[in-house]
This record gives structure tokens, C-alpha cells and sequence, in this order.
């Protein structure tokens, strides 16, 4: 049997081995059976024990898998196929007494399309997908497909903490992109909203805050060290912190850290002469707030340029034509923006 999808070799062009790789492993993983993944000499596999790939799921659009899935557009295995047979890596699955194939061939139009050949074969009761390694770095696969390594992850039940890779975000274990955020999230699939390419994530900082404002009280230091860094693995706790404990040892360790009776000084707004004030970022000058911390009271510099010229205009308004006030008000306005140069 050969079904022709009508695709060209230039489908999908921005996708590499290594993407077409993961849909084999990301079909393993929503399979909810046991599988493994494995590099041997010259090839890579991966098995899903006691498992047959429906033939009906060949039709592009067609899958049997839940909702929840990552894989649930019927799409993934199919172009990791055509994206492998281009790059000659000769993939093939077995499944259900079937060996499947990719190529290219002339279609109606004298166009080399992508096809998939279902052969006949005897085989186990197991999907088996392999390629070739070809010119695939290892080490990229195995850091994108942790499943490769000697420890493969296990499945998140809903998120979890990689603080040794900063700013990765992976579903299920599989890479999805690099963010700025502080620490590494492996996040299951009910969790988190990805792209049909799996390669953006949609409200991760929404989701990451409602993930620590449900934490232990337990693990408030873990949360307390990114308020801290400003970090925007919690820009949106704030939205979220509706739990008395946890904010209340949030406002303990602030207090420890700076003193009691310490307040914070909110990000753009002038604090002369500290007053015991603490200079935050924006993340922390929000959750702090929620936690009941105070904010220091405004005090301007009065030989700051604006307020000079202010106080000089209060004492001089009444000698002072109207369209000279409004002509002043706009340098008040300006030396706002003014400030001391570093003298050595």
C-alpha cells in the first residue's frame, strides 16, 4: 500500500532530525505503555512494548490518542517520516505485522512527493521506530531527548524543577524551546499549551505562578530567592497568592533579611535619603505587596534640579506671566530625568 500525502521535500523545511526524532518518542510516551529508547551503533530506536500503531492513523489529521496528549493533531509521526527520509536517514516502523517506509516519487504533476509504503512483514507485538545517526550530534539529542540518557526523566504529574537547565522548557521531557526564566520546567501536557509544532509555549508565566502560589510553605525559601532575583518565573504570583501561610512566611523572610520595620521602595519612584526603605523590582515591589509589607514614603531629594526649580517657582508664581509658568513647568518636567555624573 502507498499513500501519497502531496508533500514536498520543502515541507516543513525548519524542522531537524532531532524534531522529527521527538514525535517518535513523543508517540511512546502518549502510548501509556512501557517503551525505550535506545542509540546503538548506528542507529536509533525506540520501542513501545505490547503495542500496535492503528494503519487508520496514517491519514494525515487521524489520531487515537487523548486530548491531553501533545501529539493529538494526527500529524507528528508522519511529518518526522517525511523530515528523516529527506535528510536520508532511512527511518522505518514496525507495528502490527506491517513494516512502514518513506520516500520520494513523481506525483500527477511531475512533483517528488512524500509517500509512506506500508509492506507486509511479520513482526512482534511491539512499534518499533528506527533511523540511522548519520551526521545527528548525540549530544544535542540526548539534551533535547533526555529519554536517550542513562537516566531518562520520569513523567511530571505536573510540573517539575530542572535547576540545571536554566531557562529550558520541556513537556513530558522532551525540549520545547529556551526561555529567560531562572530555572529549567519539565511540564506534563495538561499543564501547559504548546504550538502544533511543539516548538512555543503558550502562558508559561501564568502557569508557573499559579505552580509556586500552590507550593508547600515548605519550599517558600525556593520561592522567596526568586522574588529576590526579580526572577519572571514569578512576574505573576502575585495573581495567585491567596494562601495566609505562605505569604506570611514570605513577609518573615523579608523581615529577617532587611529588618524589621523595613519597607519597600517601589521601582520608579524617587526615595531621598532611604528611611529604611528596600529598592526592589517590579515582581518583588508586587508580591511584597500582597504580603503585606508597607511601602516607604515618597520623599524627593530637595537639591534634586526639579525640586529646586519647583520651590523657586512657588516662591516667585506670582511675578511670573502665564505662558512663562507653563514654559517653567515643562523644565521642571525635563530635569526630572537629570542625574548626578560620577566624580572621581
Amino acid at each position: 500500500m502507498l499513500i501519497d500525502y502531496n508533500m514536498s521535500k520543502d515541507y516543513c523545511a525548519d524542522w531537524s532530525a532531532i524534531d522529527a526524532i521527538r514525535e517518535m518518542v513523543q508517540n511512546a510516551i502518549d502510548s501509556g505503555k512501557e517503551y525505550k529508547c535506545e542509540i546503538n551503533s548506528f542507529t536509533i530506536k525506540v520501542t513501545t512494548f505490547d503495542a500496535d500503531l492503528p494503519l487508520n492513523t496514517l491519514v494525515l489529521g487521524q489520531s487515537v490518542k487523548d486530548s491531553n496528549a501533545i501529539g493529538k493533531y494526527g500529524e507528528g509521526y508522519k511529518i518526522g517520516m517525511l523530515v528523516l527520509t529527506r535528510g536520508r536517514y532511512q527511518p522505518t516502523i514496525t507495528t502490527n505485522g506491517s513494516i512502514i517506509e518513506g520516500l520520494f516519487s513523481a506525483n500527477q504533476f511531475d512533483i517528488a512527493t512524500f509517500k509512506l509504503e506500508v509492506t507486509e512483514r511479520l513482526t512482534e507485538d511491539n512499534i518499533e521506530f528506527s533511523c540511522l545517526i548519520n551526521d545527528i550530534d548525540l549530544d544535542e539529542l540526548v539534551a533535547k531527548i533526555p529519554h536517550f540518557s542513562d537516566e531518562p526523566p520520569k513523567l511530571p504529574k505536573k510540573v517539575d524543577i530542572w535547576q540545571k537547565r536554566p531557562g529550558e522548557v520541556f513537556v513530558n521531557g522532551l525540549f520545547v524551546t529556551k526561555t529567560n526564566l531562572v530555572f529549567g520546567y519539565n511540564f506534563a501536557p495538561s499543564e501547559i499549551r504548546l504550538n502544533r509544532d511543539r516548538n512555543m509555549v503558550d502562558g508559561v508565566y501564568w502557569q508557573l505562578a499559579q505552580y509556586y502560589a500552590g507550593l508547600h510553605v515548605t519550599k517558600t525559601e525556593l520561592i522567596f530567592d526568586l522574588i529576590e532575583r526579580d526572577a519572571p518565573d514569578v512576574q505573576d504570583l502575585s495573581y495567585h497568592l491567596n494562601n495566609k501561610e505562605l505569604k506570611a512566611e514570605l513577609a518573615r523572610l523579608f523581615f529577617n533579611k532587611y529588618g524589621d520595620g523595613a519597607k519597600i521602595a517601589k521601582p520608579g519612584t524617587s526615595y531621598y535619603g532611604g528611611h529604611g526603605s528596600v529598592s526592589v523590582g517590579y515582581t518583588a515591589s508586587r508580591v511584597y505587596s500582597k504580603c503585606g509589607i508597607e511601602e516607604a514614603k515618597k520623599v524627593a531629594d530637595p537639591e534634586a534640579p526639579d525640586q529646586v526649580l519647583a520651590s523657586w517657582k512657588e516662591v516667585n508664581k506670582s511675578k511670573l506671566r502665564r505662558d512663562l509658568r507653563e514654559s517653567l513647568d515643562k523644565v521642571i518636567i525635563r530635569s526630572k530625568g537629570w542625574k548626578k555624573a560620577d566624580i572621581f
